[in-house]
């Protein structure tokens, strides 16, 4: 299933199946609960054909046919993709201990650590792992824990807007 970027105006843009037409929808009330949500839609246009035997004599409003197309809803403002990269990471200036990258965005990741170690909230850490790109990029980022459920814990990084290698084999990461 596809996923949609919904914008900050709470609008997206849904595409015909059919003709690749576009038309920029408000789904705010389809983001009620928290995370994202599941949309099924009907897509109707001049541009191609509903797919109706008579397509002729039905009316436009009142046509069951159309193309239909369902896309995952999804509020994030940057791309996370899921990885399965293996790392470490130093709390506050402490030893390293090795962790999974479960996910990764421009501005932080999701890991795992191995049992006993846990991450709290609120903890710098520095993260250093190694991107399964082409060139096995190595990258280290300073970050800070914001959420953790066990040995699951999500890091925010403290910079994300420069142009050090790190950030820019991030980028270059998600965009495949």
């Amino acid at each position: 299933m596809k996923k949609m970027y919904v914008g900050r105006d709470n609008k997206v843009a849904l595409v015909c199946p059919g003709c690749e037409k576009t038309k920029v929808v408000d789904v705010s009330k389809y983001l009620n609960a928290a995370g994202s949500a599941k949309l099924t839609y009907r897509f109707r246009c001049d541009e191609c054909e509903c797919g109706h035997k008579d397509c002729n004599e039905c009316l436009r409003e009142n046509c069951s046919q159309g193309y239909v197309n369902s896309v995952l809803l999804e509020r994030r403002r940057h791309v996370r993709k899921d990885t399965e990269l293996l790392g470490k990471v130093n709390v506050n200036g402490g030893e390293f201990f090795p962790v999974q990258v479960l996910d990764i965005s421009r501005t932080g990741a999701r890991v795992r650590v191995a049992p006993p170690v846990k991450l709290e909230v609120g903890k710098n850490v520095m993260l250093d792992f190694q991107l399964d790109d082409r060139q096995k990029t190595e990258v280290k980022k300073e970050g800070r824990v914001v959420r953790g459920a066990g040995f699951i814990a999500g890091l925010v990084f403290q910079e994300t807007e420069t142009y050090s290698s790190s950030d820019k084999a991030i980028g270059f990461y998600l965009m495949k």
